[in-house]
C-alpha cells in the first residue's frame, strides 16, 4: 500500500506541477502580449502627439510673431503721443490698416485631440515615460493660463473696434478729424493693448516667467519626448 501509494503521490504531484506550471506560462504569455498591445497604443499615441504639436508649434510661433509686431507697434504709439492730426494718420493705420495691428483679434487654439485620446486610453495609467506623462497630464493648465493673458489683450482689441464703431469724429473710412475725446480715448486704449501685450512676449515686463514661455518650453519638451517612438513605427 506504502509503495502504491507513494507512486500514485508522485504521479498527481508531477501531473498537478504540470497543471499549474502551464496555466502560469498561458497567464504569463496572456500578460506579455495585453502589455505589448498596449505598448502599441501607447506608441500610436505618441506618434500623434508628435505631429499634432509640431503643428501646435507653428500656430503659436506664428501668433507670438504677430503679438510681438502688434507690442512694438503699440510702443512706437506710444512715443508719439500725445495724437495730433500730425500723427493720427499713421496712428490710425496701425490700428486699422493692413494688417490692423491693434484691432486684430488673435487666438492661440492648439489641437489636443491626440493628448485625450492618450489621457482616456488604458495606456496612460502604465507609462513608463514619467516626464512626458507629466507634460502631457499638465498642457491644459498651461494653456488656460496663456490664454487668460491672450483674452485680456483680446479684450482691448473689441474695445478699439467699438471705438471706432461709435466715435463721431471719424467715419467708415476713417475720415474726418478725431476729437480732443476721441484723441484721449484712443492713446488709453493703444496704452492698454500695449500693456496687455507686454506681459505676453515681453520678457522685461514681469520678474516671474512669461506664460508664453512655459507654453512653448512644454510644446517644445513634448515634441522632443515623442520624437524617438518614431524611430519605432
Amino acid at each position: 500500500m506504502t509503495k502504491r501509494f507513494k507512486k500514485y503521490a508522485i504521479k498527481y504531484t508531477l501531473e498537478f506541477v504540470v497543471i499549474v506550471l502551464g496555466i502560469s506560462i498561458s497567464f504569463l504569455i496572456n500578460e506579455w502580449n495585453s502589455l505589448s498591445n498596449v505598448k502599441k497604443l501607447e506608441r500610436a499615441h505618441l506618434i500623434n502627439i508628435n505631429t499634432e504639436f509640431k503643428d501646435n508649434k507653428i500656430q503659436f510661433v506664428n501668433r507670438l510673431r504677430f503679438m510681438n509686431r502688434t507690442y512694438n507697434v503699440g510702443k512706437n504709439f506710444i512715443k508719439q503721443f500725445p495724437i495730433t492730426e500730425k500723427n493720427r494718420d499713421s496712428i490710425l493705420d496701425g490700428i486699422f490698416g493692413k494688417p490692423p495691428y491693434l484691432s486684430l483679434i488673435v487666438s492661440f487654439d492648439p489641437s489636443s485631440s491626440s493628448i485625450k485620446s492618450l489621457i482616456n486610453s488604458p495606456s496612460f495609467s502604465k507609462m513608463s515615460n514619467l516626464k512626458l506623462k507629466k507634460h502631457i497630464t499638465e498642457w491644459s493648465d498651461l494653456v488656460l493660463d496663456y490664454k487668460e493673458e491672450e483674452e485680456a489683450s483680446n479684450k482691448v482689441s473689441n474695445e478699439i473696434i467699438q471705438f471706432h464703431k461709435n466715435t463721431t469724429s471719424l467715419n467708415y473710412e476713417f475720415e474726418g478729424k478725431l476729437s480732443k475725446d476721441d484723441r484721449s480715448k484712443l492713446e488709453k486704449l493703444i496704452y492698454w493693448k500695449t500693456k496687455k501685450l507686454s506681459v505676453i512676449v515681453d520678457s522685461t515686463s514681469s520678474p516671474l516667467k512669461l506664460e508664453s514661455s512655459v507654453v512653448m518650453e512644454s510644446i517644445n519638451a513634448i515634441i522632443s519626448l515623442t520624437e524617438p517612438y518614431l524611430l519605432l513605427k
